[in-house]
């Protein structure tokens, strides 16, 4: 949940997201779940987790209105959907800088590892 704390008492961003689904059985749903808010430092975050266990995807968004100089981001992934953490491995499961993105000509562009959430910081 720490992940989507810099959301709260944020300025919600409209997004506009097009992806493909991910399918399991009968159901399906979309692969990529978004969220991105303007804070009060005036700092964008963006947040977004890859629902699909078995395949990594890439991102591209324009970013509008705004030109970013510094863009941070954390990862939380595991290599099995099942990985957890313990009294004995406490740290199994963390977050971990994230650097599998692009800035360029306003555009951001975002390799999403499976079964992951990711959070970029993008300031001006």
């Amino acid at each position: 949940f720490r992940m989507f704390r810099v959301h709260q008492n944020a300025r919600l961003l409209n997004t506009d997201l097009r992806c493909e689904d991910y399918v399991f059985g009968d159901g399906k749903i979309p692969s990529i779940s978004a969220s991105a808010s303007i804070d009060s430092e005036n700092k964008m975050h963006v947040t977004l987790a890859n629902l699909n266990p078995n395949k990594s995807i890439t991102i591209t968004c324009p970013v509008i209105g705004e030109t970013y100089k510094n863009i941070s981001g954390e990862v939380l992934t595991a290599n099995a959907m099942n990985a957890m953490n313990t009294f004995d491995k406490p740290d199994n499961v963390k977050p971990v800088a994230f650097n599998g993105f692009s800035y360029k000509n306003g555009i951001l562009t975002i390799n999403m590892p499976s079964k992951s959430v990711v959070v970029l910081e993008l300031t001006k």
